[in-house]
């Protein structure tokens, strides 16, 4: 298959025209800023709520405009009132960025997206609010405010971080550097770094002499080219993207062909979920986002470019017999290009992934373990596998501050001590073990419950009445630390005890962080013996939990509510570790309401602040857990403890497997047991949703199992099971970049506890040739400041296998591409005959060839014969 599309018969419609927006001057912008404040002004003099309207955002308000031949952002809007507890602080953040970027206009600064978070983040007045958390808040406002004023972040003189080179005769002025006047020919083999902003009032393109712009996806590809001389020898701009483009390549590459009339030619999951791993002989639940942290990055410039660490160290894996732990080669994060979906089970554990990452699935109709992508899975036959098989590390006898203390400047750590060097009065023990590990354990579980710091002071709050619990932390603080702690009553319900340390703030800071949303269990308590660990449940749930006991319904639950995610899954993984299994579960969002003082023109006045959360529950509710944490929940209500010792039966959905898997195995069972299986395995059994474990375990314990019953077996005798998927729904990801984790042997690795399959992370360089030609739903709104409608791909496709003889050189497809063409195949535009015929083929034959390979011909052959030949005889993909 050839598709053949003449360069020179290009729609005339596109080829001239030049949206009137791309010439809009700072003054029209700024203009529009101060309409959107004026707004806001106007409803407040007029005692209205203020609002702030701007475009909604998703999938279901993007469109493919055939006319247009790119991707557009539909008609849906979406309003924002500030007197809407739920849209108070974004209000407020979206009014901060608008008059910061009015600001620049105004003074013909610019700033990158990170310079005008640290700008604008700030501590608001006497309370503990900070105006931005994280950049991902101003962003946020960011793209709100482009829909608003319906321009770009350029036009807001805002840029993000450049990528990309430039190689040619052509010549640019830089207005905005003493007007600047060169040639990106000249400028050696590295051409001309693109810049984030490639707005004409500041890069004027001041002459081209080329017929066409080819874009490449590799540096590698672009440097043989380049070396080969190419662009001399064809008249050609040579644009390397490394990688998906950037928004000031892509507008590049936009104004190329807008206003030179160039054809364009080109040849071409979420980090917040955590993952438990063994590095160093500790056991560690970090999330994936953090795991790359302070470990030496490789980039690849691949399809996608990405991220690479090397990681010494182990996590848990699946052979869809069992669990176990095994070696991790990488872990990797690339920028996300596509839906992000969260998969939620019955267990309550959820987890975040791309579309096209596969998750590993029970299919009970086919009776095997399959890989998925969230939109293949079948909720009414799939079961997610999850496991709780982690070690229980008791190896940490002896805790060593001084780990926690070294950000501390006030700290000088010396081979026994930490002692504060500003002072030289307060010292403190550099080791906490023996009898004091405990003591320190159950503090750090108050902590984790109601605690909380600042630079100076570290606090745990209780009610008035817990005069023991007060008392306890006073005596701890006072034992291990030698810290004369005080009592402060804020309110005539509440008792603070308050340590003034720095050095103790920053220990505490370090070890489980601060904020009730970043809360976590210190990574020490995983390797602690198991007293120690349980006197940490029992500080935290002394502060936050309760025991939940109904006699007449034979109901026992022990629970505690978190708003940080990360916690809530660091004590089902500590539950595991003792042998309890936890669950999650989703109450409503909440509203925390607490006072603060307010300066105003009156004088100083009390507020009520509500605060708005998103709440997880962690639930132990079987008795053998129960039992095991028997000790706390005596403490909260000793009638459930004396009830589960004697009725209490309840099997937990962890100690049962799904009917449907179970059932896989009945003839094994008739077979093993001949003409004994109803009386040991009655058929009403299989009427119940889930088989319990205990009950399996004493049907097949002492027996010579072999086959698929050693199968059954393994998972009977495990803490893996099969977990029904109750919702998926697709999420907003919490940062720009998905993490993947390689593991060896198995390449499946478990987050959250959920078993997911690593992939290349790598799509198809076809879906990064339809970004620049369409645009990207992400940006749909500004397609006609970026896409280019009219480009053609010159780049390897499977005809090119047979007509260069390169079948040598061809690569089987990863699971990841195959899935990748398979998406591309449903998308608008891609709907043309020649594409789907070369998708169709992709996926069929599941082979790939990268540029790359024609170097088998001989070095120069891409640039001597190739690509010269297909441009000439103008062999492209539409």
């Amino acid at each position: 298959m050839k598709a053949r599309s003449k360069v020179n018969k290009m729609s005339e419609e596109r080829k001239g025209a030049h949206s009137s927006k791309e010439k809009e001057s700072p003054e029209a912008i700024k203009k529009r800023l101060v309409e959107i404040a004026s707004g806001v002004v106007t409803d407040i003099n007029k005692g209205r709520d203020p609002e702030f309207v701007t475009m909604q955002r998703g999938r279901g308000n993007v469109a493919f405009d055939e006319k247009k031949g790119v991707i557009i952002l539909g008609e849906k809007k979406t309003t924002r009132n500030f007197l809407n507890i739920g849209h108070a602080r974004k209000f407020m953040q979206t009014m901060m960025v608008t008059g910061k970027c009015h600001d620049y206009v105004r003074e013909n600064k610019t700033a990158s997206i990170r310079e005008i978070y640290y700008e604008l983040k700030h501590t608001l007045g006497n309370t503990k609010e900070n105006t931005f958390e994280e950049q991902g808040e101003s962003d946020s406002c960011i793209v709100d405010i482009e829909h608003a004023v319906d321009s770009i972040r350029e036009k807001l003189n805002l840029h993000a971080n450049p990528k990309g080179t430039l190689y040619g005769d052509i010549t640019l002025r830089d207005k905005m550097h003493n007007n600047d006047t060169f040639n990106c020919a000249k400028l050696g083999r590295g051409g001309w770094s693109v810049m984030s902003r490639l707005e004409p009032e500041e890069i004027e393109i001041v002459d081209v002499k080329a017929k066409y712009v080819l874009v490449i996806e590799t540096e590698a590809m672009y440097e043989r080219l380049v070396e080969e001389h190419f662009a001399q020898d064809n008249k050609a701009i040579l644009v390397s993207t490394g990688g998906q483009a950037a928004r000031g390549t892509r507008r590049l590459i936009h104004r190329l062909h807008t206003e030179e009339k160039l054809p364009t030619i080109v040849f071409s999951v979420d980090g917040d979920e955590t993952v438990v791993i063994e590095e160093n002989g500790l056991i560690k639940n970090f999330r994936l986002k953090d795991l790359m942290d302070g470990r030496k990055l490789l980039k690849v410039n691949g399809i996608i470019e990405n991220e690479r660490a090397d990681i010494d160290a182990k996590s848990m894996c699946f052979d869809n017999r069992k669990t176990s732990f095994g070696k991790i080669n990488q872990v990797i994060r690339h920028p996300i290009v596509e839906d992000l979906y969260e998969v939620k089970t019955d267990l309550g554990y959820s987890v975040k992934a791309t579309r096209s990452h596969s998750l590993i699935v029970y299919d009970s109709k086919k009776h095997e373990f399959a890989e998925k992508t969230p939109l293949e899975i079948d909720r009414e036959n799939d079961f997610a596998v999850v496991s709780l098989d982690v070690p229980n590390n008791e190896s940490l006898g002896r805790i060593d501050l001084a780990e926690f203390a070294l950000g501390c400047p006030n700290a000088e750590i010396t081979e026994s001590a930490i002692i504060n060097k500003r002072n030289r009065k307060g010292s403190m023990p550099r080791f906490v073990e023996g009898n004091m590990l405990p003591d320190f354990c159950r503090l750090l579980g108050y902590y984790a419950a109601e605690g909380h710091l600042d630079e100076h002071n570290v606090c745990f709050s209780f009610n008035s009445s817990e005069k023991n619990y007060i008392n306890d932390v006073k005596q701890a603080l006072a034992a291990i630390f030698g810290n004369d702690a005080k009592e402060h009553s804020p309110h005539s319900t509440e008792i603070q005890v308050v340590a003034h340390n720095t050095i103790l703030s920053a220990i505490f800071k370090r070890l489980a962080s601060s904020g009730a949303a970043n809360k976590r269990v210190p990574y020490v308590i995983f390797n602690v013996p198991a007293d120690a660990k349980k006197e940490f449940f029992r500080g935290y749930f002394r502060g936050d939990g309760r025991v939940d006991f109904k006699k007449e319904k034979s109901s026992v639950e022990l629970w505690a509510k978190t708003v940080s995610k990360g916690l809530a899954y660091d004590l089902v993984l500590l539950s595991a570790q003792i042998g309890a299994n936890a669950t999650i579960q989703y109450p409503k969002e909440d509203y925390d309401e607490h006072e603060v003082e307010m300066t105003t023109a009156s004088g100083v006045q009390i507020a009520k602040v509500a605060a708005k959360h998103k709440p997880y529950l962690v639930s132990i509710a079987n008795k053998e857990a129960l039992l095991k944490l028997g000790e706390v929940v005596s403490e909260l209500n000793p009638q459930a403890l004396q009830h589960i010792a004697n009725d209490y039966i309840k099997t937990p959905k962890f100690d049962s497997l799904p009917r449907e898997f179970v059932e896989r195995f009945r003839e094994d069972f008739r077979n093993e047991f001949r003409g004994e299986l109803e009386r040991r395995l009655p058929p009403a059994t299989f009427q119940w949703p889930r088989i319990s474990k205990k009950k399996l375990r004493a049907l097949l314990e002492g027996r010579n199992l072999n086959g698929n019953l050693q199968i059954l077996n393994d998972f009977a005798s495990s803490k893996t099971t099969l977990a029904r998927i109750k919702e998926i729904e697709r999420v907003e990801p919490t940062d720009q970049y998905v993490y993947d984790i390689e593991m060896a042997d198995t390449h499946r690795f478990f987050s959250n506890f959920i078993c997911v399959h690593n992939t290349d992370g790598d799509p198809f360089g076809w879906y990064i040739y339809s970004v620049i030609k369409q645009g990207s739903m992400a940006l749909a709104a500004h397609s006609e400041f970026l896409a280019c409608p009219d480009a053609k791909y010159v780049g390897m496709t499977l005809e090119d296998v047979k007509d260069y003889g390169l079948q040598n050189v061809t690569e089987k497809m990863k699971e990841g591409d195959v899935k990748r063409a398979k998406e591309m195949q449903n998308y608008d535009w891609f709907k043309n005959k020649p594409w789907q015929e070369e998708l169709k083929k992709a996926i069929d034959e599941k082979i790939r060839i990268e540029q790359q390979a024609l170097a088998n011909k001989s070095l120069d052959f891409v640039a001597k014969k190739y690509l010269p030949e297909k441009i000439k005889k103008e062999i492209f993909l539409p």
